[in-house]
């Protein structure tokens, strides 16, 4: 996830893949880490935070799935605009 994070701080667009060496749970960056439950069934699984928002993804099976990063600058930043204008 720093990687990501580095790369946005360059304003390079970059599509990266990328693997799990252990199970582990991605966080979205406005979630928090900890979990109300008295028995968190995921406590024992290494948690990191995606510098982007979203939900909880648990990455269960790390030699079976491929993850992938798009970073890009914002829209306007490249002069491409509004998302709907630089779609088109």
């Amino acid at each position: 996830m720093a990687a990501d994070s580095l790369l946005l701080s360059q304003g390079i667009p970059t599509l990266r893949f990328y693997g799990w060496e252990r199970e582990t749970i991605s966080l979205g960056k406005h979630q928090p880490s900890k979990v109300s439950l008295t028995q968190d069934p995921f406590q024992s699984i290494p948690k990191v935070r995606r510098p982007t928002g979203g939900r909880a993804v648990l990455h269960a099976n790390p030699s079976q799935e491929l993850t992938y990063a798009l970073v890009m600058p914002h829209l306007a930043e490249q002069g491409l605009g509004q998302r709907e204008v630089a779609y088109r």
